[in-house]
């Protein structure tokens, strides 16, 4: 057995540091998808911009023996589309007004901020990866009050056990924003707005 997993999700949900814990539980390594891109000459700087070539890299991570490895990173679907070898998928998922605290920490403003946590709320990393990975190989996990150790021990047990099918179904942020004036709030760029109280 090949004892790969990923744990991909939206910018700010916890992928490295999560990864790098699960990977700790389970002795494995832990792989960042954006470095990998970098080492491998897969990535090129334009303007302020990182631009990955995801068909390149993905034909580069496929030409190696993996084994025992956590890869992380929110480029996860598109690069391991229909691997077979992927044998679990951690989708994390994080409360987009707490998301949105992370994203600003971080730096991000405008279109920027506003088109990750629109991705967030409507759950575009979850549909990638059962796109490409199907829904028994799947499970998501909510970050949103959870240390990453707490996160990749729960991740760490599901693969363990071949938990993937989610009790309840997914996770629908949308439910969580009950008028258009909610949401509007979340998606500002300001940062003093309601999302944050």
């Amino acid at each position: 057995m090949k004892q790969l997993l990923g744990v991909t999700g939206t910018p700010g949900t916890g992928k490295k540091s999560v990864a790098v814990e699960l990977a700790a539980l389970l002795g494995f390594t832990s792989k960042d998808l954006n470095v990998l891109a970098r080492e491998l000459g897969c990535a090129e700087r334009i303007d302020d911009s990182v631009v990955v070539d995801t068909k390149r890299l993905s034909r580069a991570l496929r030409g190696r023996a993996w084994s025992g490895v956590v890869f992380h990173g929110h480029l996860l679907p598109d690069l391991f589309r229909d691997e077979k070898r992927i044998d679990y998928v951690a989708v994390l998922r994080c409360d987009p007004s707490i998301l949105k605290g992370r994203l600003w920490a971080r730096g991000y403003r405008g279109d920027h901020l506003r088109e990750n946590l629109e991705a967030e709320l409507i759950g575009v990393s979850l549909s990638a990866s059962l796109r490409s990975f199907g829904a028994s190989r799947v499970r998501e996990f909510d970050t949103s009050q959870s240390r990453p150790r707490e996160v990749a021990r729960a991740i760490a047990e599901g693969y363990k056990s071949r938990r993937s099918l989610q009790a309840g179904g997914w996770r629908d942020w949308t439910t969580h924003y009950d008028s258009p004036a909610a949401l509007m709030s979340l998606l500002s760029s300001s940062r003093t707005d309601s999302a944050f109280i």
